[in-house]
C-alpha cells in the first residue's frame, strides 16, 4: 500500500489532511514538526511526503533538502504561502509540486496522485535503465 508522510504543525490542518488522503484510499502517518519527521523516515519508506514549508523547530526547506539526500525514492509536495519565490526554490531543490494554502480536497488529492505517478514512471525508468538487456548487450 502506498505510504504518506504528512508533516505540519498546524493540528488543524494536519488532521483535516490526514483525513482527505486516508479517505482518497492512502495510508498516512503524521509528524508535527520536522524532529518527529526525521524520526519516522529513519524507521519507515515513504512513497510521498506532505511538507509544510513553515515549521516552528526546523524550516521546511531543511527538512527537504534532507529528505532529497537521504530519502531520494520519496516524492515531496511541498505547502505554504502563495509565494512563487519560494515554489520555484522548492522545486529547484527537488520538491515534485508546491500548494499554496489554502489548499482543497480536490487539489490535494490530485497533487497526490500526479507526484505519486510521477515517482512510479521516475523508478520505472531507472530500473529500465540499469537492468540488463535481453539480448545480453
Amino acid at each position: 500500500m502506498t505510504e504518506l508522510l504528512i508533516v505540519d504543525d498546524d493540528d488543524l490542518l494536519r488532521s483535516w489532511t490526514e483525513r482527505v488522503v486516508r479517505e482518497g484510499g492512502y495510508a498516512c502517518d503524521a509528524a508535527t514538526n520536522a524532529s518527529d519527521a526525521r524520526e519516522l523516515l529513519t524507521h519507515d519508506s515513504y512513497d510521498l511526503v506532505l511538507l509544510d514549508i513553515n515549521m516552528p523547530d526546523e524550516p521546511g526547506i531543511e527538512l527537504l533538502s534532507h529528505i532529497r539526500s537521504d530519502h531520494p525514492n520519496a516524492a515531496v509536495v511541498v505547502t505554504g504561502e502563495d509565494d512563487p519565490h519560494l515554489a520555484m526554490a522548492t522545486i529547484e531543490l527537488g520538491a515534485f509540486g508546491y500548494m499554496a494554502k489554502p489548499v482543497g480536497s480536490g487539489q490535494l488529492l490530485i497533487s497526490v496522485a500526479n507526484a505519486l505517478n510521477h515517482r512510479s514512471a521516475t523508478h520505472a525508468d531507472s530500473r529500465a535503465e540499469t537492468s540488463p538487456r535481453r539480448d545480453g548487450s
